[in-house]
C-alpha cells in the first residue's frame, strides 16, 4: 500500500468514528430533551392519570 492508500483509509476510519460519536451524542441530547419534555408536560397536569 502507499502512503496515500494509508492515509485515506484512516482518513474514512476516523470519518466514520467521529461520525458514529455525533449520532450517539446528537441521540442521547434528543432523548434528553423529550424526557424533559415530558417531565415539563406531565407535572402541572395531576388530574391525568400517571403514566408510571
Amino acid at each position: 500500500m502507499t502512503v496515500g492508500q494509508v492515509a485515506g483509509v484512516v482518513g474514512i476510519w476516523l470519518l466514520m468514528c467521529v461520525f458514529t460519536v455525533w449520532i450517539l451524542a446528537a441521540y442521547r441530547r434528543y432523548a434528553g430533551a423529550e424526557l424533559l419534555l415530558n417531565e415539563l408536560y406531565e407535572r402541572p397536569l395531576p388530574m391525568q392519570s400517571p403514566s408510571r
